[in-house]
């Protein structure tokens, strides 16, 4: 018995195409997913050096290596909890 692959109803079959969305996916990706995996890296080892944690209860100093030290100014005090960039200490 001979199998032949077709419509039963003498149809023609559906070309199956790949969208343009997912041909840009299946080409992209590998190279999309190293980018994303090195800018996490490079990002979880510099955290240290940005973020800083000012405790409860204390305000944070921040220091300017070229503009003078430390600033005091009210307005710039930093408040409690995580911050992006350099503080001296805490008072």
């Amino acid at each position: 018995m001979k199998v032949y692959l077709g419509p039963v109803e003498g149809k023609p079959p559906v070309p199956l195409t790949r969208s343009r969305w997912r041909r840009f996916l299946e080409y992209r990706m590998p190279l999309l997913t190293l980018y994303l995996m090195v800018a996490t890296l490079i990002g979880v080892l510099l955290a240290p050096f940005v973020l800083v944690t000012v405790p409860s209860g204390y305000v944070g100093v921040v220091w300017k290596r070229f503009r003078g030290g430390t600033v005091v100014d009210p307005r710039q005090l930093k408040s409690e909890g995580l911050r992006f960039g350099a503080i001296a200490k805490f008072w």
